[in-house]
Formats: C-alpha cells, structure tokens, sequence
C-alpha cells in the first residue's frame, strides 16, 4: 500500500515540475515582428542613457549603467494599436519596465508614456501594473524566474496579462501612438523574446 502510495506521489510530483518548467509559447501566424529573439536584435533598437546593453546567455541583458537617469531600448517604428508579447528575467533588486506609446524619446518617463512595471518593490505600482494608470494585485511577482507579458492596445483599452493571467484592464487615452521601449533603473533584466503585431 505504501508503495503504491509512494508511487503515485512521485508521478505527481513529476508531472507537476514538467507543468512549472513547460517553456513559454510565443505568437506565431501573420502579422508578427519579431525584435528580440535570444541574442539577436539589438540593431533593431535605438538607445538613449548609458546603459551596458549587450547579447549574452541566449538573450539580450543590462545589469548597469553610468548615471542617475534611466537606460532605454527604444523602436524605430511607432505603434498605435498593437498585441505585444514579452518574454523577461529581472533579479530581486530590478527595477525595468516595458514602455509603449512614447511620445517624446529625449527624455522617456510616464509623463510621455505608458509603462508596464518590472519592480517587485515599486510603491504603489508593483511588478504588472500600468504605472500611474493602475495597479496590478501583489500576487504578480517578477524575481528570479522567466515571465511573460501579453499587452494588447486598442484605442484607450488596455490589457496586461502576465504568465497568461490579467493583472490589468483598463482604459486610458492619456498617450495616443509612438515607439515601445524597454527602461532599466536598477539590478539585473534580461529579455530573450519581444514581438509585436499592429492591429
């Protein structure tokens, strides 16, 4: 009986761990741009403060920069409406974000901007909220492990989803087209995937 017991158990355990460590799944089908895949895609980028950017370890990775200001990848295109699929690492003392809509690239905050937040530590817009637009719940925590985002704009509707669960559904029409971006302030963050389709 105990065997038996002890068996089942292990097959549980099993399948459980191949469930928690099932790689994600990115987008395929018409329409995908694809601006980091691993390593590659740097040139797709423009770049403003002095971050030390660099392709390493199957993705694309920052863990410092010169200065106070904030370190960004940025588009050469512009998006208005679009699904955004983000594949990211951020150790427990990061602090990045995913931009979109910027709207004036010499100097990129949320002023001129949305941002989806990559800090477990930001008050009061933790790790998946839409920064001074809404809050994502705390359960939604970024350190140490690959994540996912889904963002998809329509107008002033916008929706984040993290590891395929919503963390925000709102609408806002504060910031109405411009270039995506990804922001590093503090720690470790990597991006190995990051695609986007115009809607």
């Amino acid at each position: 009986m105990l065997k038996k017991l002890f068996a089942t158990v292990s097959i549980l355990a099993v399948l459980l761990l191949a469930a928690c460590s099932t790689a994600p799944i990115a987008p395929t089908g018409p329409g995908w741009v694809t601006l980091i895949d691993g390593e590659s895609g740097l040139q797709n980028w423009n770049r403003t403060g002095d971050g030390n950017w660099r392709a390493t370890g199957g993705a694309i990775q920052i863990d410092g920069k010169t200065n106070k200001d904030a370190a960004f990848l940025y588009s050469k295109e512009s998006y208005q409406d679009f699904e955004m699929y983000v594949e990211w690492w951020a150790g427990e003392d990061a602090n990045s974000g995913v931009f979109y809509r910027i709207t004036n690239t010499k100097t990129i905050n949320t002023k001129g901007g949305y941002e989806v937040q990559i800090s477990d530590r930001n008050e009061p817009y933790p790790t998946a909220s839409l920064v001074n637009v809404a809050k994502a719940p705390t359960t939604f925590k970024a350190a140490g492990l690959w994540h996912t985002f889904l963002i998809t704009v329509r107008g002033p509707r916008m929706i984040v989803k993290m590891d395929g669960d919503t963390a925000v559904d709102v609408s806002n029409s504060n910031f109405p087209n411009g270039p995506i971006g990804l922001q590093y302030n503090a720690g470790t963050v990597k991006f190995r995937k990051l695609m986007i389709k115009p809607l």
